[in-house]
């Protein structure tokens, strides 16, 4: 299973203000380039850590064949598009009628609608791309308190030890975002 996001989020779990206020970087601007980095670097550490999105995003996925299958990032909002190379090769979109979105479980998944069926597909590793957004929404007011709070703890740690690249993910924000953690089945 192969993904990539193609859309990224517009906005960040938090703004270069409040990540300064949080690390207690005054007037000084000569390290907002460092800082505005540091929080897209926490963003996707703590979505790592918990396989979801947080920000609203557009992800694409692949998989060999079509089928039921696990989504890597959750929450999804929505499929944009299941494409496929067909038995003859020829590029296909599957029909919105084929299959529905699970966002009861997480993962979120796809799986079939009653009484249907996958069409066959052509025997090519990647064949079906599955492009869809994922987030709890549009800002950081969508995201919950404690993922925020875990992240701005991230920015921190990078920020204080910035010189030490082997550093181990904090321990004080791995316990805050456990309870967000999505344990992925393959």
């Amino acid at each position: 299973m192969n993904w990539k996001v193609t859309s990224e989020p517009a906005a960040e779990p938090m703004t270069l203000s409040e990540a300064k206020t949080w690390l207690k970087i005054d007037s000084d601007t000569t390290e907002d380039a460092l800082v505005t980095s540091l929080i897209v670097s926490a963003r996707q550490t703590a979505e790592s850590f918990c396989n979801r999105a947080f920000i609203t995003q557009t992800i694409a996925q692949s998989f060999d064949t079509l089928g039921e299958f696990n989504l890597v990032r959750s929450p999804v909002q929505s499929i944009t598009s299941i494409t496929y190379l067909d038995a003859n090769g020829t590029s296909q979109t599957l029909s919105t009628d084929v299959y529905e979105l699970n966002t009861y479980s997480y993962p979120n998944s796809i799986r079939l609608k009653h009484n249907q069926v996958f069409p066959s597909t052509s025997d090519v590793v990647g064949n079906v791309i599955v492009t869809y957004v994922a987030g709890y929404g549009d800002a950081s007011t969508d995201i919950p308190n404690l993922i925020i709070d875990a992240c701005k703890v991230i920015v921190r740690d990078y920020y204080k030890n910035r010189d030490n690249p082997t550093r181990k993910f904090p321990t004080l924000a791995e316990n805050m975002l456990r309870a967000y953690k999505i344990h992925q089945i393959v």
